[in-house]
């Protein structure tokens, strides 16, 4: 099967790109039936939790046939995509291979409370809870022992 030549006719689309889509708990994998593409002319997007998967044939020429003898030809030249929402990926470590005609592209899932689009916050000492409720104490007793010894600088005065 070709590329469709009527925009409006989507009998000639069902054979093209047909795809299984799985999900564990720790990755999808999407396998798309691709036949007839060369691995160049094939594209792997991962962007806003879409998967975008472009294949195109550039140029189908069949010059075998010298004297015209075909009466009828299906296959053609150009480009189809499909997107699949898969969200929450690690776009770094998504693989793809492209094998007889099929290709399958894996792509990991962050880990529960992971989100790559975060920016961790470095605690400095004096935010810590702990440091900060020592250091909280520590001047509490330093206040403490500044009004006993004005006390007793008092008392020892009289």
């Amino acid at each position: 099967m070709g590329f469709p030549r009527n925009f409006f006719d989507d009998t000639e689309i069902e054979n093209i790109m047909q795809s299984d889509v799985a999900e564990t708990d720790k990755d999808y994998t999407v396998k798309i039936d691709m036949p007839g593409m060369n691995k160049e002319d094939i594209n792997v997007n991962y962007k806003d939790g879409f998967l975008t998967v472009v294949g195109s044939r550039k140029s189908f020429k069949d010059t075998s046939d010298k004297d015209k003898n075909i009466i009828h030809k299906e296959r053609s030249e150009g480009r189809i995509s499909r997107s699949y929402r898969l969200p929450n990926i690690v776009a770094s470590e998504i693989h793809a291979k492209y094998d007889n005609g099929v290709l399958t592209i894996t792509l990991p899932k962050q880990n529960a409370g992971d989100d790559s689009n975060s920016i961790h916050i470095d605690v400095s000492w004096k935010t810590k809870p702990v440091v900060h409720c020592i250091h909280h104490i520590i001047t509490t007793i330093h206040h403490i022992v500044c009004h006993i010894e004005n006390f007793l600088s008092i008392f020892l005065l009289v």
